[in-house]
């Protein structure tokens, strides 16, 4: 009775020993996890990149990433929690390419844009000195596939800091397909993930 009470005893505290070790670990590896995931959050495979709404008014139409760079036009984020803490506002305009090489070949969107733009400062009272733009052909690098695909990754990091997500999508005929591309091109083809990966 006593020596089987004894062997018990202890085989509980064995089991209790390794209950409470296989916790540990548990509670450890949840930790580094939440750790990977924040730090996951927070740091986007590539900067984001944005242009002021002066300065992408004054463009007089959709320019590639490195021409704006070149020209000290953009503003560069590395971080996700830099941009959710910046007073800035930003504004995220995703469209449907109308051209196989160029963006916006009859200037329509680039257009919509602006207009959306100004209906938005008139709508929120926002300052267009403190709001900033994102647009693919803007923000995106066009001449490196490796940064392309890096920005690409960051998307939704980019589109969950925007303070407004416009959809600038009006009807355009396509330059060399000659079809017809409009909100409901835009929205079958995102549907599809047919669309340029990053419009």
């Amino acid at each position: 009775g006593l020596i089987g009470c004894g062997c018990m005893a202890r085989q509980l505290r064995k089991a209790w020993r390794r209950a409470r070790t296989a916790l540990e670990n548990y509670k450890n590896s949840l930790e580094e996890k939440m750790e990977q995931a924040l730090k996951t959050c927070f740091d986007m495979p590539h900067s984001a990149c944005f242009i002021s709404a002066r300065d992408f008014e004054a463009l007089g139409s959709l320019r590639p990433h490195e021409d704006l760079r070149d020209r000290h036009l953009l503003h560069f984020h590395d971080r996700l929690d830099e941009l959710t803490n910046s007073p800035t506002r930003i504004i995220f305009f995703s469209h449907q390419w109308s051209g196989m090489d160029v963006p916006d070949h009859c200037g329509t969107q680039y257009a919509t844009m602006v207009a959306a733009l100004n209906k938005i400062v008139r709508a929120k009272g926002w300052r267009k000195r403190i709001i900033w733009i994102w647009a693919d052909y803007i923000s995106i690098p066009q001449s490196s596939r490796g940064q392309q695909t890096l920005a690409i990754e960051s998307l939704t990091c980019y589109a969950s800091a925007a303070h407004a997500f416009v959809i600038a999508a009006p009807p355009v005929m396509h330059k060399e397909r000659g079809t017809l591309c409009d909100i409901h091109t835009y929205n079958k083809r995102m549907c599809a993930g047919a669309a340029r990966p990053y419009s």
